[in-house]
């Protein structure tokens, strides 16, 4: 007897199944009568009332027919070439840096590897990265920069029991994969820049995301000049990162709003045909904001958080996993004779980034970043001849995306929590 008298498998599948499995389906799809001939389950005879043909005679079902699963967006898991979807992509030991536009992965040591011969699938203005199974081991760490997120597809199971990492980080600057994409650029989207004022410039807005940033703070003992914050860009349409903070305004009534605000968060996905294991963090926070620069010059806003996306037949979050997407705090603004404070990173965890305060100027301090779903915080309106404080960052999003009860969630945090599927 052969599977393809009662139910289309395919190899793949036929892979996954165990033994008594196979025999479940079977029975649940076959009966037979004394004769040994197969019918169907309702009772029938099993021939088909349109064509008229038996499927016992029936051909075979094409046993390479792809089976395709969720990937975002438009994509379509079908579209990856046969020779992308071979090998094992597994990364142990150190941190390895993978650009996300030239498809080059650099190891902890050892020459550069190009995974565009065999992973990596390009679909436009996105990439995939694409194996068999994919793991991330306990001692490894990915990190992921360029200008387009970072996708990992895994024909069959997706492990992380290291660290991905898509955050951004003021010193020494680095974006996170996808960061910053150009949706920030409208202005109805956008953080403010402070204004420039030799009295006292303004601080940058935190940028927006899942929701809003916090305003910055104005200088010179003013709300005037400051940056108003980013605001949020609604659901996630699109794969995408966090938007980055406002400029702060320097302390020059000819200078320009040039103290940099910090980058938002990377975006990652991760999708999985079979199971999604998660032990490690996973970190997609935004940048601090920079402290506003002497003579009383505002400070930048701190960068919203990013995006993660996970996606699988199953999705485990064990109890050590940690998913975070959270806003950097705004910088401290500078006085005429000390500059301020930088505002901290977004870290892979669920405190609130601190807004700067810790620099030797009498300045505005930075808004801390969000806690939770709510916004970034405010910036402080500088005292006289002082610079304002940058807004903090707001929340960026985290979606899981598998049928409810597939998914075992046992996460140690997840913030700024869960946001609705897209």
């Amino acid at each position: 007897m052969t599977l393809r008298l009662c139910e289309r498998f395919t190899s793949e599948r036929l892979a996954a199944l165990t033994a008594a499995t196979l025999l479940v389906n079977l029975a649940i799809a076959c009966s037979f009568d004394g004769s040994g001939t197969a019918r169907d389950a309702s009772g029938g005879d099993g021939v088909d009332e349109d064509s008229g043909v038996d499927p016992i005679d029936a051909p075979p079902p094409d046993a390479d027919a792809c089976v395709g699963w969720t990937l975002p967006g438009d994509l379509d898991s079908c579209d990856i070439p046969m020779d992308k979807r071979d090998d094992a992509l597994v990364l142990e030991g150190g941190t390895y840096t993978y650009n996300t536009v030239t498809g080059l992965l650099s190891p902890p040591t050892g020459p550069v590897i190009d995974l565009n011969e065999q992973h990596v699938h390009d679909f436009g203005a996105l990439r995939v990265v694409s194996a068999a199974t994919i793991e991330i081991q306990a001692d490894a760490t990915l990190r992921a920069t360029g200008s387009a997120p970072l996708i990992l597809a895994a024909w069959s199971d997706l492990t992380v029991a290291g660290e991905i990492d898509v955050s951004s980080r003021r010193n020494p600057a680095s974006a996170g994969a996808g960061a910053d994409p150009t949706e920030c650029m409208n202005v109805n989207v956008a953080a403010g820049d402070g204004r420039p004022d030799s009295s006292g410039g303004g601080g940058g807005g935190g940028g927006g995301h899942a929701a809003g940033g916090g305003n910055g703070g104005g200088g010179n003992g003013s709300s005037d000049g400051a940056g108003e914050a980013g605001r949020s860009s609604g659901p996630a349409i699109r794969l995408r990162g966090g938007c980055r903070g406002g400029n702060g305004g320097e302390g020059d009534d000819e200078g320009s709003p040039s103290i940099p605000g910090g980058a938002g968060g990377g975006a990652v996905a991760l999708s999985a045909r079979l199971a999604l294991v998660v032990d490690g963090p996973i970190h997609a926070g935004g940048a601090g904001g920079t402290g506003g620069t002497r003579p009383s010059g505002g400070a930048g806003g701190g960068g919203a958080g990013g995006l993660i996306w996970l996606a699988g037949e199953t999705i485990r979050l064990n109890n050590t996993a940690v998913l975070a997407a959270n806003g950097g705090g705004g910088g401290e603004g500078g006085d005429n004779g000390d500059p301020g404070g930088p505002g901290d990173d977004a870290q892979s965890e669920g405190t609130p980034a601190r807004g700067g305060t810790t620099g030797p100027s009498n300045g505005g301090g930075g808004g801390n970043g969000n806690d939770g779903f709510s916004a970034g915080s405010p910036g402080i309106v500088g005292p006289s001849n002082s610079g304002g404080g940058g807004g903090g960052g707001g929340p960026g999003i985290i979606t899981l995306d598998a049928p409810d009860a597939a998914i075992i969630n046992n996460a140690q945090t997840i913030s700024p929590g869960l946001s609705a599927r897209p």
